[in-house]
């Protein structure tokens, strides 16, 4: 499956593999539009300490996913930045119901392809995720980093 890959643009792979009514826009979405693609994945619920007034962070970028026969937006990427060659990837996510249909890898390479093409050369690009999806994103040249981690316990 990789070897057919690397035989295939970028945009043959999205033109083969993707449902036909996916388009992909260069834009900040708006609060309620990422919304209810939080809820539906589990990131935030009726209760949780996520509201739609704080669903966007500050953005370098992002890639929108939207359904062309709606207007709905699908998924979305984010790439946060210190404006001097440092991005950190946030949030790439996807609408269950548009999960496995290349939605998150098309949108990944978007992200990919911007960042090369509008980013300091040396530029860092780091994101955090789980064992479980490194797979899918060393498809896009990310490898593990050492890093560490803090949690935030509150008291009361």
């Amino acid at each position: 499956r990789i070897g057919q890959h690397a035989l295939l643009s970028d945009k043959e792979i999205i033109a083969k593999a993707l449902p036909a009514n996916i388009r992909f826009v260069h834009r900040v979405p708006a609060n309620h539009e990422v919304y209810p693609i939080l809820v539906a994945i589990g990131w935030a619920s009726h209760g949780s300490n996520i509201s739609e007034s704080e669903t966007s962070p500050v953005i370098a970028h992002a890639v929108v996913a939207e359904d062309s026969d709606t207007n709905e937006v699908v998924g979305v990427v984010y790439a946060l930045s210190d404006g001097d060659g440092f991005y950190y990837i946030k949030n790439m996510m996807v609408h269950p119901k548009w999960q496995h249909k290349r939605v998150g890898s098309a949108l990944m390479r978007e992200m990919v392809n911007w960042l090369e093409q509008n980013s300091k050369v040396d530029a860092s690009v780091y994101l955090h995720t789980g064992a479980n999806l490194s797979e899918f994103y060393s498809q896009f040249g990310f490898g593990p980093a050492f890093g560490m981690h803090r949690m935030i316990k509150k008291k009361g």
